[in-house]
């Protein structure tokens, strides 16, 4: 099987870009959230029982029970908001890497969601894996299949190529990490080449590459390159946001400029920075995989990853990714499963 270049997305990158614009640029009186989404209706069903009331309508006083369409509002937290992180396949219009992040400003605590590319989701396209939603539909598409499976929605997106992962690696000096398996792989079409020996070792930006795409050497495929992905990326936020060097101010800005697109403002991003300095990187920062199987087959088509309903929702409900103060229900959901 062909090596897929993985992009790394993370939302570390827009905290990145408001330290350098928030802080060291003198924007912290623009430093703003973004406006506040309207609440979420949802829908649930009632039964109405008869009434022998005289002053009821007559279609309601006879008859049978009837179910009938009742909506309720869910109360979101308070300084709570949701991103889509996502990044692209080379070529061919597919998301390649997808993370949900939900940061809680008022508790100081991110939690992000890792959605394996090859995820079932229920569409009527004939590829219902998430990766394709892109090429359907654009960021929307993508925000609507995610929102659907979690059951809440994503408010703002982010998108970063595989070169800003690269420079911003070697502008924070490189990364100290534990590379767990020796990793060797070369694909001349695609100009890949993979050579890095197990253990603990400085990456740089081109090692760190190497590092987040391989994937044909682990026992569980994209699920064991999306765990080493995380932890990487933990190991440079835990750097990014201990990092405090004025001299790198014009790099990360320049970085940020020509590899990430979003819809926050300059002033959303400030806020954002500011708030995620004040992060314990310890305890700070929860990071899952939607848990499934990968080796489903459906209408002939194989490698689907099908969730497994009851604990993506606890993931969803125990980990802080859950922007609302009620725990949502499988109802809440929209887990596509093969007949």
């Amino acid at each position: 099987m062909a090596l897929r270049v993985g992009k790394v997305l993370y939302w570390i990158v827009f905290v990145l870009s408001a330290i350098v614009v928030g802080c060291y640029i003198g924007l912290k009186s623009w430093a703003k959230p973004p406006k506040p989404k309207p609440p979420e209706p949802t829908q649930t069903l009632v039964t109405v029982q008869p009434t022998d009331d005289p002053n009821t309508e007559e279609d309601e006083s006879q008859g049978e029970p009837t179910t009938v369409p009742a909506v309720e509002t869910k109360t979101r937290k308070e300084d709570c908001y949701t991103f889509l992180v996502m990044g692209m396949d080379d070529g061919n219009g597919n998301t390649d890497t997808i993370m949900v992040v939900t940061f809680d400003v008022k508790e100081k605590h991110v939690s992000v969601v890792s959605i394996p590319r090859d995820t079932l989701v229920d569409v009527p396209r004939t590829i219902k894996k998430i990766n394709a939603a892109y090429s359907v539909g654009g960021i929307e598409e993508v925000q609507k299949e995610v929102s659907s499976i979690l059951g809440f929605p994503v408010d703002h997106y982010i998108t970063v190529n595989l070169r800003g992962f690269k420079a911003l690696v070697d502008a924070v000096g490189g990364v100290d990490f534990e590379v767990p398996v020796n990793m060797n792989y070369d694909d001349p079409t695609q100009n890949l080449h993979i050579h890095l020996k197990k253990g603990m070792q400085h990456l740089d930006g081109e090692k760190a590459l190497q590092l987040v795409r391989f994937r044909s050497g682990y026992a569980n495929a994209d699920i064991g390159r999306i765990e080493t992905q995380q932890k990487f990326l933990k190991a440079l936020a835990k750097k990014l946001i201990s990092w405090n060097s004025v001299s790198k101010i014009n790099s990360f800005a320049d970085i940020f400029a020509k590899n990430v697109k979003t819809d926050l403002t300059v002033g959303n991003l400030a806020y954002f920075g500011l708030a995620a300095l004040e992060l314990d990187t310890s305890s700070g920062i929860s990071m899952n995989t939607l848990p499934g199987d990968g080796q489903v087959t459906y209408k002939g088509i194989p490698y689907y990853y099908e969730l497994y309903p009851q604990q993506v929702l606890d993931i969803i409900n125990q980990s802080g990714l859950n922007p609302y103060t009620e725990d949502l229900t499988l109802e809440d959901t929209n887990i596509f499963q093969a007949p």
